[in-house]
């Protein structure tokens, strides 16, 4: 412990399984790929000094960073998981990986099961479910002003929101929607 600034450079990945990245003083930037596997019930990336993350300082997790769930026990994703449609996430726990809030992401690929219990996820980014994952998300909002690409064979959405500044959504594969299709932004085209 002690005053240390925390950098993971893009590129590099540093995998933390259930260990403490902690400092008495000082910052943690995120630009490559932090691995998170903290099964605390509050989630693996907190507020507070708990799960994964115990810094004291700034939490920065810049554009095009990835944070990757990918514990062997049952993981949480928390208050402390940062709120932006820039940086990806990946959930890749076998054990399975339920959402404690309402979720903005990048990129979103799901290897694992997820269960967003009634949390709406935002997604700036391509999301991509893998075949056999168990996903059961109540509302997709998609979002941004770059083409997205959506993977999701065999899901079923209860609603999927469309709300983006510009350009297309692509659906590689057949898709489900139980209840609504809304889509909000005018200059939006859907491509299958």
């Amino acid at each position: 412990l002690g005053n240390l600034d925390y950098l993971i450079e893009s590129g590099a990945t540093v995998s933390l399984g259930s260990a403490v990245l902690s400092n008495t003083t000082g910052t943690l930037t995120v630009r490559g790929n932090l691995q998170v596997g903290s099964p605390h019930p509050g989630g693996a990336i907190q507020l507070v000094n708990q799960g994964n993350l115990h810094i004291s300082g700034e939490r920065i997790f810049e554009s095009g960073s990835t944070l990757e769930y990918n514990g062997v026990a049952a993981q949480c994703i928390g208050e402390g998981h940062p709120a932006t449609p820039t940086v990806n996430l990946i959930c890749s726990n076998p054990s399975g990986i339920t959402l404690l809030k309402a979720v903005v992401v990048g990129d979103l690929d799901v290897v694992s099961d997820v269960n967003t219990q009634t949390f709406p996820i935002t997604i700036g980014g391509d999301f991509s479910v893998a075949p056999g994952a168990n996903f059961n998300p109540q509302d997709i909002i998609l979002v941004g002003g770059e083409e997205q690409y959506i993977t999701a064979t065999g899901i079923l959405l209860r609603d999927l929101i469309v709300n983006k500044s510009s350009d297309d959504v692509h659906l590689a594969e057949d898709m489900r929607i139980s209840r609504a299709l809304t889509i909000e932004s005018s200059n939006t085209l859907f491509h299958s």
